[in-house]
Parts: C-alpha cells; sequence; structure tokens
C-alpha cells in the first residue's frame, strides 16, 4: 500500500514538474498598433491605425479599440502553443485570405506582429499584419501602452490569466 502511494505521489510529482516545464517552452507574440492619425482613412493609405478584431484561425482573440476612441500605439502579449498558426485582422466575422499572417510559432520564441490598416474605396479598411524584427518593434513600441482587458473577447478574458502576459512596458527581445 505504501509503495502504491509513493507511486503515485511520484508521478503527480512528475506531471506537476512537466506542466511547468512546458510553460517555459509557451511562445510569446506581441501584438501592437502603430499607424498615423493624420492619414488614417486616406484612400490607398497602408498604414492606418487599425481599428478591428485580431483572430488566431476562427477563434476571435481581442480587438484593437479599448475605448471609445480608437487609439494607436497600443499592445498585447498573448502565449501560445508552439506549431503553425494562421493570425488574421478583420472588422468581419472571420478575416479574408488577404488579412491573415501565417506563423510557425517555435518553443520559447517572441514574435512581434504590427497590425494595421489599409483604406480602400469609401473609407472600407482592410487588416493588415506584418512580422516586424523585434529591434524596430522596440522603437515603434517606445510610447506605446498597454491594450485594457474590456479589449479581449469573452473566451480569452475567461482564461486571462493563462493567455495574457502581463508586463509593465513594451515587452523586451529576450
Amino acid at each position: 500500500m505504501l509503495k502504491r502511494k509513493m507511486t503515485c505521489l511520484s508521478a503527480l510529482v512528475f506531471l506537476c514538474f512537466s506542466c511547468k516545464g512546458a510553460k517555459a517552452q509557451d511562445v510569446m507574440v506581441t501584438f501592437y498598433t502603430h499607424g498615423s492619425f493624420w492619414k488614417t482613412n486616406s484612400i490607398g493609405n497602408k498604414h492606418d491605425f487599425y481599428r478591428g478584431n485580431i483572430f488566431d484561425g476562427a477563434q476571435q482573440l481581442f480587438a484593437f479599440g479599448d475605448t471609445f476612441y480608437v487609439q494607436s500605439n497600443r499592445y498585447i502579449t498573448l502565449r501560445f502553443v508552439a506549431g503553425p498558426h494562421t493570425f488574421g485582422a478583420s472588422s468581419a466575422k472571420r478575416p479574408e485570405l488577404r488579412e491573415t499572417l501565417n506563423l510557425d510559432l517555435k518553443a520559447g520564441e517572441r514574435y512581434f506582429v504590427r497590425v494595421q490598416g489599409e483604406t480602400l474605396l469609401f473609407g472600407v479598411q482592410h487588416g493588415r499584419l506584418d512580422l516586424i524584427p523585434c529591434a524596430k518593434a522596440q522603437v515603434e513600441l517606445a510610447h506605446a501602452k498597454p491594450l485594457n482587458d474590456q479589449a479581449l473577447s469573452e473566451e480569452v478574458r475567461s482564461k486571462q490569466a493563462a493567455l495574457v502576459v502581463d508586463e509593465a512596458g513594451p515587452p523586451s527581445c529576450q
């Protein structure tokens, strides 16, 4: 009986350490807006600040628009499991193909994704996601502020502690 309890206890300890090891293998992705307020909604502009939803596949993660007025220079860092992901930026229920970015996330890595809008005729905006090198992202994030919790989708908000990386300032390259 004692041997069985010890075996169960050691299995439990192993599982706990395995879970902690998995946390260290999380992938951090920082999404941020960086665009020109003065050029926003100019026909043909590809550097609008973005005012729409961000998706991972069909799952809505959050929306850039955490206040009544949409603001540029906002960011949020989320944890993802390693592997292929299709991120999208759209004001619709699903992003179009041109509004997506396919990434094969590697364990333990950090990624920076700039989200901007492209304005077409009649003020219609499409989202654009660009993978940005860390050094450039650091410059663009210099005056950025974290996105408020109210911007998170309900499903993400329910898992906020596990998914959202809470940092005092814009994330570093490490």
